[in-house]
């Protein structure tokens, strides 16, 4: 039986990588929440096939780019990883950064001005939330709001 968590992830997958600025968007909250990014190495880690199955198209949209280490196995932790250093910087750059100075993490803002770009920004941190985390949420959706039927 799939997880509340797998439900999201799977109806989110759904929807098609459009928008160049959707995309970026949606590759800038991956980013942001993913195990690691830093100037010398992008990291995700995902169990679920069908985000493994979006990423790959999604940073083809938004970087122009292809993943240098994909995963081995089908199933279980799937890995996804970049370490070349001129991908890296399409990256940091086309996120609106200087490749050369220190990579701090905030949100750059002037990614997420349109309201599609802002959810797919949104949708992006779901994807990489785990089902703890979702659970969790639910759990406040439902003492905040009683009257919701929340499943």
């Amino acid at each position: 039986m799939q997880s509340f968590a797998g439900k999201v992830k799977n109806e989110l997958c759904r929807v098609p990588v459009q928008r160049l600025c959707c995309a970026r968007a949606e590759a800038y909250g991956v980013l942001l929440y993913g195990n690691t990014f830093s100037p010398t190495e992008v990291r995700l880690i995902t169990e679920s096939a069908d985000f493994a199955a979006r990423l790959p198209r999604l940073f083809q949209r938004a970087f122009g780019l292809k993943f240098d280490r994909l995963p081995e196995e089908e199933r279980g932790k799937l890995i996804f990883g970049i370490t070349d250093r001129s991908k890296l910087d399409r990256i940091i750059n086309q996120l609106g950064y200087d490749p050369r100075q220190n990579l701090v993490l905030h949100v750059n803002f002037g990614l997420l001005e349109d309201e599609c770009c802002r959810t797919a920004d949104r949708k992006s941190t779901r994807l990489n939330s785990s089902h703890r985390t979702m659970s969790y949420a639910v759990f406040c959706l439902r003492k905040q709001r009683p009257s919701m039927k929340i499943t």
